[in-house]
């Protein structure tokens, strides 16, 4: 184990923060859901009390499907750009539906999976310090945490999505990767992944140095997936979603997706924007009249790290991006280990954001009239 403090270590060095700030959060949670309508978090707590009767079959149920046989609450269902079956893999639906299992009342208010993904994060806080401990005086790990708490709580809190719980398995497997139990931490990859897919973007950089991770990730991954496939049942409406497929959306949610550029021309500013921040971070830099330009040359040759960067480029190819999937790509900083490297990622969210408002703007008649419009039905006091 590297690092002055255990997890036990952080939780008693920041205990009362810690306490506070669930207390708080949970003191939110009907407050906010007086004000957000928290589809995700509705949908998959549906989805999860029907795993409990219906099994895995769950996963051929679309919207429409869901309205039509059963009495299912509108906001329990998701809007009208969307009619999919369910998307998240089985370890998601498990975890609703034992939140299902324990909560009485079947159309909520489901403050029972807010408040336990509310305990989750503050679990998530505790490794990320743990793994960042020797770090805590640094700007870029601040700032970074600092957006990690505000991005996760909300998420928990508000919108009840499945994060944090993704996350917990993401960090436990960082974690023993720091301390070199590389079966563990490919075996907690494969649960995170099987959570939601996300974590699994971070594989080939850890893999490649440690070929066993690969074998547990694996076989933990198969094992996760392996009723499903007994069953016939396959993630296709999360392929669907992978190959920009019209019958997963029937709009564009991303600000900066290429695909933008066939309808508008001035769209293609927006990724440009992402793919230049990039550069700007992997790529030397010189002062021209106080302006720094890129050079042609490589700031730094670690492929790990390269590879971190790029990571947030992955969303120009996809149509359908929301906002919070921006919080995918805080916990990669700290897989790197350049002081350099680590200041520079944060030039990464700042070209996310700046070309998520330009995409908006370049782009404001379709996204007022579409993805804006549908992101104010989750919204109660509209």
């Amino acid at each position: 184990m590297w690092g002055k403090y255990s997890p036990f270590g952080v939780c008693r060095k920041y205990r009362n923060y810690l306490v506070l700030s669930l207390a708080f959060s949970i003191l939110l949670i009907p407050i906010l859901d007086t004000a957000i309508v928290q589809r995700d978090r509705n949908r998959n707590m549906l989805y999860g009390e029907l795993f409990l009767t219906n099994g895995v079959s769950v996963y051929d149920l679309t919207d429409q499907e869901l309205n039509e046989t059963y009495s299912i609450p509108e906001d329990h269902l998701l809007t009208g750009v969307l009619n999919v079956s369910y998307e998240y893999p089985v370890v998601t639906l498990v975890f609703f539906a034992s939140l299902a299992a324990l909560e009485p009342g079947t159309f909520g208010p489901h403050y029972l999976a807010n408040i336990v993904l509310a305990i989750i994060m503050h679990f998530n806080m505790v490794l990320f310090l743990y793994i960042g401990q020797d770090h805590w005086d640094k700007k870029w790990f601040k700032h970074f945490f600092l957006l990690y708490y505000i991005f996760g709580i909300t998420l928990a809190i508000g919108f009840g999505k499945a994060e944090p719980l993704v996350d917990l398995f993401w960090l436990i497997s960082l974690a023993l990767y720091r301390n070199e139990k590389i079966l563990g931490s490919g075996a907690m990859l494969g649960v995170a992944a099987q959570t939601k897919l996300y974590p699994a973007m971070t594989l080939p950089i850890i893999a490649i140095a440690n070929p066993l991770l690969i074998i547990s990730f694996v076989i933990v991954a198969g094992i996760l997936f392996l009723p499903m496939l007994l069953a016939g049942i396959n993630y296709d409406t999360l392929i669907q979603h992978l190959l920009n497929s019209t019958s997963y959306a029937s709009t564009i949610s991303n600000p900066f997706y290429l695909g933008l550029v066939g309808v508008n021309p001035l769209a293609v500013v927006a990724p440009t924007v992402l793919i230049i921040t990039f550069l700007y971070c992997i790529l030397e830099t010189r002062n021209y009249r106080g302006i720094p330009v890129i050079t042609i040359k490589l700031r730094t040759r670690k492929w790990q790290s390269i590879v971190i960067f790029a990571l947030p480029l992955v969303l120009i190819l996809f149509s359908w991006v929301l906002i919070w999937y921006y919080y995918w790509f805080i916990i990669p900083v700290l897989y790197l280990r350049d002081e350099q490297d680590q200041r520079k990622y944060r030039y990464m969210f700042i070209g996310i954001l700046l070309a998520h408002f330009l995409g908006v703007f370049l782009n404001f008649e379709y996204f007022l009239s579409g993805p804006i419009l549908e992101f104010l039905g989750h919204l109660k006091l509209i």
